[in-house]
């Protein structure tokens, strides 16, 4: 067990320092119609966020009025933004949880509707004024949209007002800290810079918690291991000893099985990158061995790149080597997915592929990435604890009588 919890850890401290650098994914998606309910075709679509002033992706609507798009770091709130010549804007903040879908509908109104509807309509119901931080989305967003536009005077204006809604927003500073230099102003230059390495300071500072954390636990695992035997009450103990034991016996295979499977995955799609002289083969193998960390899945999402890189890699755009990649990743596929994957997860961590796929569906709708990943080892922890407890045998019930033993028959 020292060992599957050591190995656990180093895991845990490696995925949490890359998602807390990385961040995760998420969907946005919607229908944008007019006010009489008609899709509205060709919309615009701008997303921006304050924390990263580079970033702004524009999208347009189908002829269904649809749009969608994924975000790469969803640990971040984006500004969306809605237009179309003839109607008038429309803009929305919004933060969507990681590995989720944000389905976000919205209608334009023409510039007469919306004057008409002032004019005669009452007037709305009150809402409820924006928090500090939303204040702070929307002045950075008019600062990014005034600096595009050549205003360097008003876009230091909308920062500085951003800044002061939010102090805690390192990009506000970065980008006053640019600007103060441009400017030789020397003392602001000092002002801003201090604040914004403050910030960065202080992420750092969370990625070394993490693995600090992960150390301590490396060190003192006997320790940990002790003191958690402690909390449970001297009479559980043996129970909890046993369940331990079929804990360790379950995660070291799934660890091993899972490990194996991607030595086995990165060196068949090295054979079959170096059989097709396609570029980069070792980088692009490591990859996919990476990714098969997340079993099934990760394979899929390997599959991409690697057969992108394939149509290109001769220079010019080789169909037909991307068909024979293609070919060759699915043949690994049907391999992993047939052999691989039922008989060393079955067979080491003694866990039916169903139940694998069920794991990895339910850990990758609530979690993303993260959940896909740590989906078997959880599934493997709930299948030790209800399988000790099925075939545990029940203590006899006080009061009641043992069975009488039946008299033999007489020959």
């Amino acid at each position: 067990m020292k060992n599957t919890l050591r190995t656990l850890a180093a895991l845990a401290a490696f995925f949490a320092a890359a998602f807390a650098q990385g961040g995760a994914q998420c969907r946005m998606q919607g229908t944008i119609s007019d006010s009489a309910g008609n899709p509205v075709d060709g919309a615009s679509v701008t997303i921006t966020t304050p924390n990263l002033t580079s970033f702004k992706t524009t999208i347009k609507a189908d002829a269904n009025g649809h749009y969608s798009t994924i975000l790469q770091d969803c640990t971040m709130p984006y500004h969306v933004k809605y237009e179309k010549e003839g109607f008038a804007a429309q803009e929305i903040d919004k933060k969507i949880p990681i590995g989720e879908q944000a389905t976000i509908d919205m209608k334009l109104a023409k510039p007469s509707e919306v004057a008409a509807a002032k004019g005669g309509a009452p007037a709305p119901a009150a809402q409820a004024a924006p928090s500090p931080n939303e204040e702070a989305v929307l002045a950075f967003n008019k600062g990014v949209e005034a600096m595009q536009a050549g205003d360097k005077a008003g876009a230091e204006a909308k920062f500085q007002e951003a800044v002061a809604k939010n102090p805690d927003l390192p990009n506000g500073w970065q980008v006053l800290t640019q600007m103060a230099y441009e400017k030789k102003d020397w003392a602001h230059v000092l002002e801003y810079g201090q604040k914004f390495i403050g910030g960065v300071v202080f992420g750092i500072g969370r990625l070394f918690l993490v693995l600090m954390v992960a150390a301590f636990i490396l060190i003192d695992l006997d320790r940990i291991q002790a003191f958690l035997r402690s909390l449970v009450p001297e009479r559980y103990q043996g129970d909890y000893d046993r369940i331990y034991v079929g804990i360790d016996r379950g995660l070291s295979g799934v660890i091993r099985g899972q490990l194996l499977i991607c030595l086995i995955n990165g060196i068949l799609t090295y054979i079959g990158l170096w059989l097709f002289k396609v570029k980069y083969p070792l980088l692009l193998a490591g990859m996919a061995a990476t990714m098969s960390l997340i079993p099934i899945f990760g394979s899929i999402l390997s599959s991409i790149p690697i057969v992108a890189v394939a149509l290109i890699s001769s220079g010019n755009f080789n169909l037909l080597m991307g068909v024979k990649v293609l070919a060759w990743i699915i043949l690994i596929h049907l391999i992993e997915a047939n052999f691989l994957n039922p008989k060393i997860m079955g067979n080491a961590a003694k866990i039916h592929p169903v139940l694998v796929v069920f794991a990895l569906i339910a850990g990758e709708h609530s979690y993303g990435l993260v959940g896909a990943l740590f989906a078997v080892p959880v599934a493997s922890i709930i299948q030790t604890i209800f399988l000790y407890y099925r075939r545990r045998p029940k203590p006899p019930v006080p009061g009641a009588t043992p069975p009488s033993p039946i008299a033999a028959p007489l020959v």
